[in-house]
């Protein structure tokens, strides 16, 4: 079941890495994606189901539009305006168990933008045998159509570091790690 997606904080919360204007841009999108897909997903036996669950049941349009909605309110969701400079709790530990440092996560983030050529999401995964990886996926791909479990996501979409305070991918990352809600990737562990 495909419910109307609230922000769960103000669209200036996250100024000045994300404007609320970018942000309303985003939210508007993200209500059409949820029309077509409560569309799409009419008379169908999905149209009762979770929205992972339409993600990973379906292929063509109805995956397009259902892995869109997902990937953006996944992202959203893992956004706050005061993130700490270093994860605590269970994430962090995880994060230095598996990556070494914060440091070194954000490094393998950016090396996974670098790979992309066009726009694409970069996501912090539980694995199967319950470590944590970083992967990247081009388009509105995710983590969801494998065996992994997503913690964390990034999208690397111009329309973000096209506009103030950002001016290309760099610049974006680096605005995004002050916005992680890292209460919520530590939520997102099995």
């Amino acid at each position: 079941m495909v419910d109307t997606y609230i922000l769960p904080y103000p669209s200036t919360a996250l100024q000045p890495h994300i404007s609320s204007e970018v942000v309303g841009t985003h939210l508007a999108r993200l209500a059409g994606l949820q029309q077509a897909l409560c569309n799409a997903l009419t008379g169908s036996d999905l149209a009762q189901m979770e929205l992972d669950v339409v993600v990973a049941s379906s292929q063509g349009q109805t995956f397009e539009l259902a892995a869109s909605c997902l990937n953006q309110r996944f992202f959203w969701d893992g956004l706050c305006s005061r993130s700490p400079a270093e994860p605590g709790g269970r994430i962090g530990e995880r994060i230095k168990s598996d990556f070494g440092s914060l440091g070194a996560l954000q490094e393998s983030f950016s090396q996974h933008a670098a790979q992309l050529p066009a726009d694409g999401w970069i996501w912090l995964v539980e694995q199967a045998d319950g470590r944590l990886a970083v992967t990247s996926h081009p388009g509105i791909g995710n983590p969801l159509t494998g065996t992994s479990r997503p913690v964390l996501a990034c999208p690397l979409d111009h329309t973000l570091w096209d506009s103030p305070g950002n001016s290309d991918r760099s610049s974006w990352l680096t605005g995004f790690w002050k916005l992680v809600n890292w209460d919520m990737a530590e939520r997102n562990l099995r």
